[in-house]
């Protein structure tokens, strides 16, 4: 994962003589900054979307009068694909 990877960068950045021509420091300086801005934007808006998504829908469907709902969460294939079904417990009562 590329989570894990990113601490290496400043590692790596360690072992580059950046004192050599002042042109490939301004040609990693720039790479650099547009990757950590796609990063922001990748990461930041749309691998958090699902979440903020599912809390917006749980928020809107869950009452707070009903005290008898639960969340159940099937699991289909692997943690990372989940579908989130709200019932009514009762049913199983």
């Amino acid at each position: 994962e590329l989570r894990f990877l990113i601490p290496i960068i400043p590692l790596a950045c360690c072992c580059v003589n950046l004192n050599g021509s002042p042109r490939f420091v301004r040609l990693v300086i720039r790479l650099w900054l547009i990757f950590n801005i796609f990063m922001t934007i990748l990461m930041g808006f749309l691998h958090q979307a699902g979440l903020v998504g599912a809390t917006n829908y749980l928020g809107t469907t869950l009452d707070n009068e009903k005290v008898n709902q639960t969340i159940f969460i099937d699991l289909l294939e692997n943690l990372q694909t989940s579908n989130m079904v709200v019932e009514n417990i009762s049913e199983y009562l």
